[in-house]
């Protein structure tokens, strides 16, 4: 079971939404010590997005000295706050390689239903189905630290995405059981941006912060600038008396 929660506010605060989700999973060793397992997931999601039309900028409100706010948008926003239910399903292999590496390889897909999306109060904006393939893994190096890489690739309709990195994870307790891991590393989302990121866990709760630094065709005018992202992971171990034991990816 795992609960997803998402806030974001863009546009200067004009468009803020809201991404609450319900996961759950069943693994299915594939070998009797279940070093190697198949996990199918769903995703019960609920979407909350509002637009604030005074944050908002159109074209007649440009007068020759620039944009003047004294003059009416004339622009009618009839639904200025929505929501709808998601549901998504994915697909996961994790298996051990040798004794201490492990790799993860995966497919995803979003908006099975489709729900529409609009301020307006036309139905006709439907969310296109989303699909992703992931992969990635991890190895030990220089003892107890660990290599952490991950690539995913994302499409929907023509819009794609691709990006890859990885992260260098430093134990600074010395007990791999109970461990409490510094991170840092980068990820590159292609023609568009690059990511460093910084995280410290301690006892399955890992907080991380990252930078979405432009470096695509807009960078002149975003002079590099992006923003920052807040992650907080909560990992529950198992049991070691447990019979139920399954190994974890770590993303």
């Amino acid at each position: 079971m795992g609960v997803i929660g998402l806030y974001d506010k863009t546009g200067a605060g004009a468009l803020t939404s809201n991404y609450v989700g319900l996961s759950t999973a069943y693994h299915k060793g594939l070998d009797p010590e279940g070093l190697h397992t198949l996990g199918l997931g769903v995703q019960v999601a609920w979407v909350s997005k509002r637009v604030d039309p005074t944050k908002l900028i159109f074209e007649n409100q440009i007068d020759n000295n620039g944009y003047n706010p004294s003059i009416p948008s004339n622009e009618n926003i009839p639904n200025p706050s929505i929501g709808y239910p998601d549901f998504n399903v994915g697909l996961l292999y994790n298996g051990l390689i040798g004794e201490n590496s492990n790799m993860f390889l995966g497919a995803s897909y979003y908006h099975i239903t489709q729900p529409t999306e609009t301020f307006m109060d036309q139905n006709n904006n439907r969310l296109s189905y989303r699909y992703t393939f992931q992969g990635g893994g991890s190895f030990p190096v220089n003892g107890n630290n660990r290599i952490h890489m991950s690539a995913h690739y994302m499409r929907q309709n023509e819009a794609t995405e691709t990006a890859f990195g990885g992260a260098y994870g430093f134990l600074l307790n010395g007990m791999p059981e109970d461990p409490t891991t510094f991170y840092i590393g980068s990820w590159y989302r292609l023609k568009d941006a690059v990511n460093p990121y910084v995280a410290l866990e301690i006892n399955g709760l890992q907080v991380g912060i990252s930078y979405d630094m432009n470096v695509s065709t807009l960078k002149p005018a975003s002079q590099y600038r992006g923003g920052f992202e807040l992650s907080i992971i909560y990992i529950r171990r198992h049991n070691e008396n447990s019979k139920y034991k399954t190994l974890c990816p770590r993303f």
